[in-house]
């Protein structure tokens, strides 16, 4: 049995957490296993669980309003669970079983996008949300599609491709918008956007360099004085939870200077994580063991437990 800590209180699931979401509200938590097929939603402050269903999930999405939960694994889910009150988990899958993890959902919650592999074909594809309609896909050359990150506006989808971070107009999703490169040449890219203002961060995994593109400005490159793995902004866009490479621990850096304002966080590792809502406070999938630690007005840092081997990505 795996928990999450959440202070005095425990979230339980009964297989390895594979996927973390929180709604935009800071409501509810959704926590989802791959392998032992289950996902659960549940209350906060109260950490009450009000609903539960038998399907597995690696990638969570919870809607604007916080009623809807999309979730993903070998196929995407939308499962209207209706508040506080328990609903039983009824099947809506309107988008075929070769379209699945990740995903992510636009923030005015009309678009989804996702990953699809069909045969050796590997792609992205935006659909429409209300209905599952394909609005149009585009192809990538990343060996694992770890995340998916829309600009705060909507109008921009991001993810790292194989060697250069890809993003899409969404109002015209079936070709390539750009390509940005990272500042240090890699086989393993991450792009998030800002939720703030229209700023995108893209680095390669086990470099110490992010660079920051606002519009068609050149970059801003920040220096590291570790190499990263993965990141993700915080709520007002002012800095950046950065997970350092090997080790797994977290750090707390100023998007601006670069500095590092807290280093050390969670210091056994985590493997991934989601930033929370609006309080910008880190849920994170940890190697060992859960922890709860507050970091001022950055928020809470709190690390799920889960199999090193089986825990792999979060909702963005």
């Amino acid at each position: 049995m795996n928990t999450v800590d959440f202070g005095a209180a425990q979230l339980r699931l009964g297989g390895d957490i594979d996927a973390v979401a929180v709604s935009a509200d800071g409501c509810f938590v959704a926590l989802g296993s791959g392998i032992g097929d289950e996902t659960s939603i549940w209350k906060l402050p109260e950490c009450v669980q009000v609903a539960r269903c038998r399907e597995a999930s690696r990638s969570l999405a919870f809607s604007p309003d916080g009623a809807t939960v999309w979730l993903a694994y070998a196929g995407v889910h939308r499962w209207d669970f209706g508040g506080d009150a328990p609903i039983e988990f009824r099947s809506s899958n309107p988008f075929g079983g070769d379209i699945g993890a990740p995903i992510a959902l636009s923030p005015d919650g009309r678009i989804l996008a996702a990953g699809r592999k069909h045969a050796e074909r590997r792609e992205v594809v935006i659909l429409d949300a209300s209905n599952g309609r394909e609005l149009g896909a585009v192809g990538h050359d990343a060996e694992y599609l770890d995340a998916l990150s829309f600009s705060h506006d909507g109008h921009f989808l991001a993810f790292g491709g194989g060697t250069a971070a890809v993003v899409i107009d969404v109002s015209r999703p079936r070709s390539v918008y750009r390509k940005v490169a990272p500042p240090s040449p890699g086989r393993s890219v991450v792009a998030v956007y800002s939720p703030v203002e229209d700023l995108l961060a893209v680095a390669t995994a086990g470099s110490e360099q992010i660079a920051f593109f606002a519009g068609d400005a050149p970059a801003r490159i920040v220096e590291l004085p570790f190499e990263l793995e993965s990141f993700g902004f915080t709520a007002d866009g002012a800095n950046l939870w950065v997970r350092r490479y090997w080790t797994g621990s977290i750090a707390l850096v100023d998007v601006a200077q670069g500095a590092v304002l807290a280093d050390e966080i969670a210091p056994g590792g985590v493997r991934s994580f989601v930033v929370a809502r609006p309080g910008g406070g880190l849920v994170a999938t940890s190697f060992q063991q859960a922890r709860l630690v507050e970091r001022g007005a950055s928020g809470t840092v709190a690390a799920v437990p889960g199999h090193a081997c089986a825990v792999t990505s979060v909702a963005v």
